[in-house]
């Protein structure tokens, strides 16, 4: 308002601009200064409230015909190409998802239960707890066994259980993977019956 003030008093002194009798400052500048300072202040008292909106992860919704799923927790989480969600996850999802058609009905209906069940189980990001990216790797890996036995994967042919694990031959680089495949493959030639306690051991 000093400013302003200062702008007052020296055209006041003058009298007039432009031939304009100024005697009292212009509403119209009071008004221009008033909004300026609203705007202002707004920004003040919402700059930490929308920071804050910006540290909560996105909520990201599995979906049967879609694999982003895992590319909207590693936004919320990123752990880079090697990461569980970009270098397993989606990468095998979208592998899987590009070739249904080469599926029999039955290994087809599987794939779409099982996609939804993995993503249901993936470790969700969560503001309250922090997790780091091997935890998420690990958490995400137990879910596998659970996830492909209660979805009917021993229910499969021999032929279409291979079908289905030929695809991942290139990531048996994972000690994870290889457990995993050797669980199922145990639990498949037992035909074991898994009440809920079972199977939630097994995730």
């Amino acid at each position: 308002m000093n400013i302003l003030h200062a702008f007052y008093s020296q055209f006041n002194n003058r009298g007039s601009c432009h031939g304009m009798n100024i005697a009292n400052p212009p509403t119209v500048l009071f008004k221009q200064v008033d909004l300026m300072k609203f705007i202002i202040t707004m920004l003040f008292v919402l700059s930490p409230v929308l920071s804050l909106a910006g540290q909560f992860a996105a909520k990201c919704i599995p979906q049967v015909d879609s694999c982003s799923y895992y590319l909207c927790e590693e936004k919320n989480h990123p752990c880079g190409p090697k990461g569980y969600p970009l270098g397993f996850g989606f990468k095998i999802c979208q592998i899987f998802l590009n070739s249904e058609q080469n599926y029999s009905t039955e290994a087809r209906n599987w794939l779409r239960k099982v996609r939804v069940c993995l993503m249901q189980e993936f470790p969700e990001a969560d503001d309250s707890v922090t997790r780091t990216c091997g935890e998420i790797k690990t958490t995400s890996f137990h879910s596998h066994v659970g996830c492909y036995i209660s979805t009917g994967f021993c229910e499969l042919s021999i032929a279409e259980q291979m079908q289905i694990f030929w695809p991942m031959r290139g990531s048996l680089i994972y000690t994870e993977v290889l457990r995993d495949a050797y669980s199922i493959a145990q639990v498949c030639a037992f035909r074991t019956t898994l009440n809920p306690e079972a199977l939630s051991a097994l995730r």
